[in-house]
């Protein structure tokens, strides 16, 4: 029988009947390396054993972007995930974004966060990430002062924050560095507006993971 070593590398045991092409082809299949391919068809006609969630390539004629990973059903450039929400948001009192949903098809990746409660986005791997949400006015009408935040539980951490006009009816805050050490780890989106009349809001928040 064979073994699956730590790197999930699959080797020969000493009780296996020897076959040199085969385990050496079977080890060479099991390396997880990123695979270079010469162009987008080249890829695109790589074989099904090699399109497992995960596998990487490099596409070395594309000089912008070359490497990308297929997520089990299309092949990705970047780990990326979009969601929305809309809220009624009562006069001078702070509020969030609401329950988020996510968007399967502008989504390139959906694995690395959930939505686990209103205003709340969760990252199920530590890591650098980055997003932005854009919050735009359903209805009702802006007569003063709008802040937004992307921030921890508490409040004591903010990611990112943007103070619009007094008339501004959209306005987007942008986290560009959000860093978790371990799995779990959540921000909050949270604004605060002053126009004495109920409103309706929706965001759309976009988050990605860059490391």
């Amino acid at each position: 029988m064979s073994q699956t070593r730590p790197n999930k590398i699959v080797t020969i045991t000493n009780d296996e009947v020897y076959d040199l092409a085969v385990h050496q082809a079977r080890m060479a299949d099991s390396t997880n390396v990123t695979v270079k391919v010469g162009s987008q068809a080249e890829r695109d006609q790589l074989p099904p054993a090699l399109l497992t969630p995960g596998t990487k390539v490099i596409v070395t004629d594309d000089t912008t972007m070359p490497e990308q990973k297929w997520n089990g059903s299309k092949w990705v450039q970047f780990i990326y995930a979009e969601a929305s929400a809309s809220i009624a948001v009562q006069p001078s009192q702070p509020w969030g974004s609401g329950q988020l949903t996510l968007s399967q098809n502008n989504s390139t990746d959906s694995s690395f966060v959930t939505f686990p409660s209103a205003d709340c986005i969760q990252f199920t791997a530590p890591g650098l990430y980055s997003m932005s949400a854009h919050m735009k006015l359903a209805s009702g009408a802006v007569s003063g002062f709008t802040k937004g935040t992307i921030q921890s539980a508490s409040g004591n951490s903010v990611y990112g924050q943007d103070y619009a006009p007094n008339t501004a009816s959209e306005f987007v805050i942008s986290a560009p560095v959000i860093y978790f050490p371990t799995a779990g780890g959540q921000v909050f989106i949270k604004f605060y507006q002053m126009s004495g009349v109920v409103q309706t809001w929706s965001t759309l928040a976009r988050i990605s993971k860059i490391g």
